[in-house]
């Protein structure tokens, strides 16, 4: 499989990145995906939007060209729903026991 990460020239190395990934099989066993993204810098790490949000899927065959440049189209719609569930997390604020309660769960995870 290929893939391809695609960012709008102006925001390369913003703080807040919204990408397009592009995933395709060089024999054509798997379908041609699009799948909306959004990176953000943490420090040295970056973190990517978990959620698959209108992941499109266009298969080998018929009209692919239409069908992936509709799949474009929709792909890039989805990114102001990605800001606004993005805005509202970070408007979270935790309380300190409920920090120290997802510190020790993360924790367990590494």
């Amino acid at each position: 499989k290929h893939m391809l990460r695609l960012r709008r020239a102006g925001e390369i190395n913003g703080e807040h990145v919204p990408e397009i990934i592009l995933l395709n099989s060089h024999d054509g066993t798997s379908s041609y995906q699009m799948l909306p993204g959004y990176f953000r810098f943490v420090c040295q790490n970056g973190c990517v939007c978990g959620q698959s949000l209108g992941e499109v899927r266009v298969p080998h065959r018929g009209n692919v060209v239409e069908k992936v440049i509709e799949g474009a189209y929709e792909v890039v719609g989805v990114f102001d729903r990605i800001e606004e569930k993005r805005d509202a997390m970070q408007s979270l604020v935790l309380p300190p026991p409920a920090r120290q309660a997802l510190a020790q769960a993360a924790l367990t995870y590494r």
